[in-house]
């Protein structure tokens, strides 16, 4: 007997049962056998399509007990719950939702034993757990009432068949109609079980409304009385609908990438450069500077290498291409230029002239950075060490970073007194001087991935090595499911 609060029959499974395709609108077919009230409008209506749907999922019995105790209730006005059938109801509500839970317990043992994916085998207890039912023992009806078995099975077989217009006839054994139907039922367990395995719409939001709905075979003992089927067990059933229609459950494919990051460049550039012109000075020229790197994008290729998720189960291949922005410089210094040569002549005698070659007088100015180029290519090898949930993960991997930059300077002279004995040697005109280098590096990272809708990947690394604790945080957009 049922003796759950009048909220709580409206409440419990609700969800389970509007507006989904595993639950018939019971109201029509008991339209003729429950009191208008309950038909005169949508939201009456729809709350007796729950309270037939939840019984009937426990026990399609237990609908001649509700359909007697609305009789009771609303028609002959009987408030006694002793004598309305209330107490009769929820006394064999909650002895077959206790029959159902004991076979949910008793599944939840064997999946827990059985050599599945861990993730896989969580939500498949997390499922069986949400199946169970919750319910108050009440003591039974003190009073015995009559039970018309024949009604019982009547409106059991209006359950089984999905039929409006049947009437009731005494002279009908509706008993061995129902042990028809329910070996029907069976049938039809079996073919939909088959059908969702292949159906990942039904997977993500049919599968618990559906075994609600049929659960009451397995724990009414109907499927071990009429079927040979091993595999018609409620675990196994899950399982096979839960399964992933698709071999691969990692979902190997190519993603679009782009991140944030924090890292800073530093370096000490060199340059030499000597002045084939007039003064014919050499100047080395020595500057720090620093660059933050503004976003990355490229491609990242996830190669599944096991079925399952687990330790070594993938291979992620990542290139992405990395922004610069320096801190500009445009600070200049000076040198000052004072030199110059005369030489004798080859038929120079004591007493002759010294022929002045060149002289040069004034200073030259030298900027630093005024512009620059910088690129960085990354590529990335990680592989999952550790997963905390099936769409969170850590990851271990390396990385070769290839830098390159570009830099260039201005040397510009401003001289006051300028002679050389061949006009060639002389140009004043400013000078643009361009250094490049480039670094290869290696360095190891770990990584923390978050998967969301199979689509979208965020992601956290942190890079090791001699610049400890860089960052990067990015999003990874599946184009490809390969």
């Amino acid at each position: 007997m049922f003796i759950v609060k009048r909220y709580l029959l409206f409440t419990i499974l609700f969800s389970l049962f509007v507006s989904n395709n595993y639950c018939q609108d019971l109201s029509q077919y008991f339209s003729k056998h429950v009191p208008q009230n309950y038909l005169k409008d949508e939201n009456s209506t729809k709350q007796l399509n729950v309270n037939l749907s939840m019984y009937a999922s426990v026990n399609p019995n237990l609908i001649y007990f509700y359909l007697k105790y609305l009789e009771q209730h609303d028609t002959k006005h009987i408030y006694n719950l002793d004598s309305n059938y209330y107490n009769i109801l929820s006394s064999n509500y909650a002895f077959h939702s206790n029959k159902r839970n004991e076979l949910i317990d008793k599944e939840i043992k064997i999946t827990k034993d059985r050599p599945l994916d861990r993730f896989k085998k969580r939500e498949l207890i997390i499922l069986l757990n949400n199946l169970k039912l919750s319910f108050q023992n009440n003591r039974s009806s003190v009073i015995i009432l009559p039970v018309d078995s024949n009604k019982m099975a009547y409106y059991s077989y209006l359950y089984f068949s999905e039929k409006r217009n049947i009437e009731y006839s005494p002279e009908i054994n509706y008993d061995s109609l129902n042990q028809i139907s329910i070996k029907e039922k069976i049938i039809d367990f079996d073919n939909v079980i088959s059908d969702a395995s292949k159906d990942r719409e039904f997977k993500k939001v049919y599968t618990k409304a559906f075994l609600n709905k049929y659960l009451f075979l397995l724990s009414s003992g109907y499927i071990e009385k009429y079927s040979n089927n091993q595999r018609l067990q409620l675990s196994e059933i899950a399982e096979v609908i839960m399964d992933d229609p698709e071999p691969d459950r990692q979902g190997s494919g190519l993603y679009i990438v782009a991140n944030w990051n924090n890292v800073e460049y530093e370096a000490v550039n060199h340059t030499l450069f000597k002045d084939n012109y007039l003064p014919f000075s050499e100047y080395e020229i020595k500057k720090s500077f620093k660059a933050t790197a503004l976003a990355s994008f490229g491609l990242d290729y996830k190669l599944s290498l096991k079925q399952n998720k687990q330790i070594f189960s993938a291979l992620d291949i990542n290139l992405f291409y990395t922004l610069f922005e320096g801190a500009k410089d445009d600070s200049k210094y000076q040198i000052i230029e004072n030199t110059s040569l005369y030489e004798k002549p080859s038929d120079w005698k004591k007493g002759d002239p010294i022929i002045k070659v060149y002289e040069y007088r004034g200073f030259t100015e030298i900027s630093n950075i005024n512009s620059y180029k910088l690129s960085e290519f990354n590529l990335q090898l990680s592989t999952p060490i550790h997963y905390f949930y099936d769409n969170l993960n850590i990851a271990l991997g390396v990385g070769f970073s290839y830098f390159i930059y570009k830099y260039y300077y201005t040397i510009d002279k401003q001289p006051s007194i300028v002679y050389h004995i061949d006009p060639s040697k002389v140009n004043n005109d400013p000078v643009e001087i361009e250094t490049k280098d480039s670094k290869l590096s290696f360095y190891p990272f770990i990584t923390i991935n978050y998967d969301l809708f199979d689509k979208l990947n965020f992601y956290l690394d942190a890079k090791l090595g001699s610049d400890l604790f860089k960052f990067y945080a990015g999003i990874k957009f599946k184009l490809i499911r390969l």
